[in-house]
């Protein structure tokens, strides 16, 4: 835990979105310019939602690079590159690839300053009960390390089916799954605003 990892949102032409992902599916991870270390995830725009059809996203981690809250240095590719600095939380316990099946979700989450810790703690402890409910797994839940009191949470889900039926975590009279979900409403209280998006891994 705690290792840290870079999003990178890349936007660029059709023609260098397909050789950027031909460098990727070669690991040749040159192509990325001044970011080292491993790929554990890659999604295209393209066939998405909630992203632009020229964008491409990658998760990069471990890393000893810095933290600034933007970076916009020399890609080896035309285009243009955000990349976001983050920390592993609680997921993944150990840095490896995502899974490269179904299609995950992507949660930025706005949290009000001095509630972190507090949304994490209740994230981790909702995550058995979910799992356990749906076919899906918290593949991460990374904090920024910029300064702003944010979490990307990405949820492998085995299809968009599986995550449209996930939507609300239903209350029930009782058990596991309805303590999550209050565990839910509360995060989102401490929440200022959210956005999520969804795509397939790049196989």
């Amino acid at each position: 835990m705690n290792e840290s990892y870079h999003y990178l949102t890349i936007q660029t032409s059709r023609g260098e979105l397909n050789r950027l992902r031909s460098a990727l599916r070669q690991d040749a991870g040159g192509v990325l310019g001044s970011f080292e270390g491993a790929v554990v995830g890659v999604w295209l725009g393209a066939g998405s939602i909630g992203w632009a059809d020229d964008e491409a996203i990658v998760l990069i981690g471990p890393t000893d690079r810095g933290t600034g809250s933007e970076w916009t240095g020399p890609l080896h590719i035309e285009g243009t590159c955000v990349a976001v600095p983050l920390q592993a939380t609680v997921r993944p316990v150990d840095p490896g690839p995502m899974r490269s099946t179904g299609v995950h979700a992507h949660r930025w989450l706005d949290v009000e300053p001095g509630n972190i810790d507090e949304a994490i703690d209740l994230s981790a402890q909702a995550w058995p009960a979910f799992e356990a409910s749906f076919d899906a797994r918290i593949e991460g839940l990374f904090r920024t390390t910029d300064g702003s009191s944010r979490l990307l949470l990405v949820t492998w889900y085995s299809s968009v089916a599986e995550w449209e039926r996930s939507r609300g975590v239903p209350g029930t009279e009782h058990g596991a799954l309805d303590e999550a979900r209050r565990m839910f409403q509360r995060r989102r209280q401490l929440t200022r605003r959210q956005i999520v998006r969804l795509a397939p891994p790049m196989p």
